[in-house]
């Protein structure tokens, strides 16, 4: 009996390297296939949760922008000469304009 050839139990012969060839070949459709389902059911959920961790991450940065940007015109204002309350006043002016801006731009619900 040779050694490169296998015996099947239908009788036919078969040699290593074509069993090797058809086994990689299933393996390789299974692997295949899985990775298209799970391209399918998780791609789109990891692109929305990555899309909402940077978007987060990016608020988070325009708050402590924002907070550090209003302590620094708080510390701003009392070095510029002139009466505290016209300051304030013109600081409040300057954030009713803003506000007034927002308002505007704002879409009816």
């Amino acid at each position: 009996m040779a050694t490169d050839r296998l015996s099947t139990p239908s009788g036919a012969a078969t040699t290593p390297s074509s069993e090797r060839d058809w086994t990689d070949q299933v393996a390789d459709l299974i692997v295949d296939k899985i990775d298209l389902l799970r391209d399918r059911t998780t791609g789109s959920i990891v692109t929305v949760a990555r899309g909402a961790v940077y978007g987060l991450v990016a608020l988070f940065v325009v708050a402590v922008v924002l907070i550090v940007s209003l302590a620094f015109l708080g510390r701003l204002i009392d070095v510029v000469p002139g009466a505290l309350w016209l300051k304030y006043a013109v600081l409040g002016a300057l954030f009713v304009l803003a506000g007034g801006l927002v308002w505007s731009k704002r879409g009816t619900p």
